[in-house]
């Protein structure tokens, strides 16, 4: 009768090492996949909640006191847009040079979790999730939230204001310029993301 041939421990235990390296190879690249696509959502969810606060402002009147600040921070009172270049002086001036103009950066500093909020916001999240008014003349509601939750991740909004100046007559305001800016804290690595635009609303018979 033949002897039996079977493995030996050692072959046991290089076929258990390469196994477990497979399995760990295969969960971390479902972790990963996991990860990608929670950031993926995130950020769809985060543009669906920034285009819901540009349609309600869309349908908004220029005279609405949220747009009309008693006081505007820098020069923002009196801007121009270069059409041609399509480009704005509220556009310009980056004050913490953290290379997102102040117009669309919600943070005096750093932009991370617990940052100052900067003094030019008119519009910015209160701890509730609320939204806070800052430059006068505040509306008493707001028709919008200034942060909302997804998964694990809070979604902040926060709005700056500036006038417009008609070119053709300096001394009249022709628009107000709405940025909107909508951000987050990425899951786990926390980086700052946001999804940052301009909107213009006319002064009725100026434009």
């Amino acid at each position: 009768m033949g002897k039996v041939k079977g493995f030996t421990l050692i072959e046991l235990l290089v076929a258990m090492s390469l196994l477990l390296f497979v399995i760990s190879g295969f969960m971390i690249a479902m972790a990963n996949y996991t990860l990608l696509t929670v950031r993926a959502k995130t950020f769809e969810y985060a543009k669906d909640f920034a285009e819901s606060v540009k349609y309600t402002i869309d349908g908004m009147s220029s005279d609405h006191p949220l747009f009309n600040p008693s006081s505007f921070p820098k020069d923002w009172d009196a801007s121009y847009c270069d059409v041609a270049e399509i480009a704005c002086g509220f556009e310009v001036e980056d004050s913490d040079r953290d290379l997102i103009p102040d117009f669309y950066d919600p943070y005096s500093g750093k932009n991370k979790p617990g940052g100052t909020y900067a003094s030019w916001l008119r519009v910015y999240p209160s701890n509730d999730g609320s939204c806070l008014c800052n430059l006068g003349d505040c509306p008493s509601s707001f028709p919008f939230k200034c942060r909302v939750k997804y998964g694990n991740t809070y979604i902040y909004l926060a709005l700056t204001v500036a006038n417009v100046m008609n070119v053709k007559d300096p001394s009249q305001v022709s628009a107000k310029a709405i940025g909107v800016t909508v951000w987050y804290f990425e899951h786990r690595s926390g980086k700052y993301k946001e999804i940052r635009s301009v909107m213009f609303k006319g002064i009725e018979g100026k434009l």
